[in-house]
Formats: structure tokens, sequence, C-alpha cells
């Protein structure tokens, strides 16, 4: 069972070599292994947290109903707002999304929890010495 293309939605039954990601060919080419956007990201996200001080947030994106580039005209069916209340919450949807997309393995999101937010940490440092002039 997988999505069966632009405007078919869920199909049953389908075989390996008629299946495709729906982001395929849309998206930069990077490593599945750890997922490179997923790294992305959680390393955005932990530096937000630390120059903020909280993982408070209200990140809204307003999508319009059918504006896929995908499947146009189709989905969403509805006009629809994503939205995210906190930054871990937007980080986990961020790196699922490539998932969803197909574009990456469930394992290869959880691979890069292990190390970008140490280089959000990492960043954060830096830009810190660097304000107070180190």
């Amino acid at each position: 069972t997988a999505w069966g293309g632009p405007g078919a939605g869920t199909v049953d039954d389908i075989t390996g070599n008629e299946w495709q990601g729906s982001l395929s060919g849309r998206s930069a080419d990077a490593p599945e292994y750890p997922s490179a956007s997923s790294a992305l990201c959680l390393a955005f996200s932990q530096q937000v947290r630390r120059f903020t001080g909280t993982d408070k947030a209200n990140i809204n994106y307003p999508v319009a109903k059918g504006s896929s580039l995908i499947e146009p005209g189709v989905t969403p069916a509805n006009d629809m707002t994503l939205h995210w209340d906190n930054w871990t919450d937007f980080a986990r949807d961020c790196g699922e999304s490539r998932v969803w997309g197909g574009e990456n393995f469930p394992a290869s999101v959880e691979a890069a929890k292990q190390y970008a937010p140490k280089i959000g940490d990492m960043s954060y440092t830096y830009v810190q010495r660097k304000v107070n002039g180190g």
C-alpha cells in the first residue's frame, strides 16, 4: 500500500518499479543515511532554542487548497495552516516529512538525532564567541 502517484491517491499492491516518492526530482542531492535534511532541521531548532532560551514557537504556514506542486488542483483538498507550538515538534515533523515524502527511511531520520543537536550547540557557541570578541 502506497501513494500511487499524482491524482491516484493510495493504492494497494503497488510494485517496486511503479513506486515513486512524492518529492522525486524536486529535492537536492543529499545523503539518505543519515538524513541531511533531518539534520538541518534538528541543528537549526537547537540553535534557535539556545539563542532564544525557549522551546516555545508560534510557527504558522498557510497552504492553499490545490496548491501542491506534485498534485496541483488535487491536494490539499482544503485550505489549511500548518502550525507548530514549539521547536521540538517543528524539528520532528521537519525530519519526518522526508519519510512522508518517500525520500528517507525512518532509521536515517533517527540517526541524525545522534549528532545534529550538537551541531546546533556548536554553532551557537561559535556565534557567541564572535559576538563577544573571541
